[in-house]
């Protein structure tokens, strides 16, 4: 199944980008009590990011397995190699498109495969809850750190 949200970013492609960094997915992840990062070896090709799920003891390690940057694009692709709640297949394309007026576009795409059929649509509801709740937190902490670099 396919996941997807986007959200338009008052800010330039190039410095939104550089900005899907440890810095935003510590800020991002969730609550201490409910996930740990475990680890975090960075954006480039072949990093690993590991998260452990407290209450569900499941660990969830992904794999980046492609970049690319252009002028109209950038984007990097993580892959499940270790996925909890049943998850069979996880892809995730954090992908940001230049738009007008030094605006952009972030956008996320989830392509997942869950074990059964009635888990892969409980699995859609809980991913788009959970991408709407992150288009909220990608404005907050862009505009946040967006005034303390002078990008506004």
């Amino acid at each position: 199944m396919k996941v997807t949200r986007a959200t338009k970013i008052p800010y330039p492609m190039d410095w939104v980008f550089s900005m899907l960094d440890q810095k935003m997915f510590n800020a991002l992840k969730p609550p201490s009590f409910l996930a740990n990062i475990e680890l975090y070896e960075g954006n480039n090709l072949n990093d690993r990011v590991s998260i452990w799920f407290k209450i569900f003891k499941q660990r969830m390690m992904v794999k980046i397995i492609d970049i690319h940057s252009d002028s109209a694009k950038c984007y990097f692709v993580d892959e499940g190699l270790e996925l909890p709640f049943g998850l069979t297949k996880w892809q995730h394309k954090h992908l940001v498109t230049k738009g007008d007026n030094n605006r952009c576009i972030l956008q996320d795409e989830i392509f997942f495969t869950h074990k059964t059929p009635l888990g892969n649509w409980f699995s859609f509801i809980i991913l788009q809850l959970f991408l709407l709740q992150r288009s909220f937190q990608y404005r907050s902490y862009l505009k946040k750190h967006g005034e303390t670099t002078n990008k506004l």
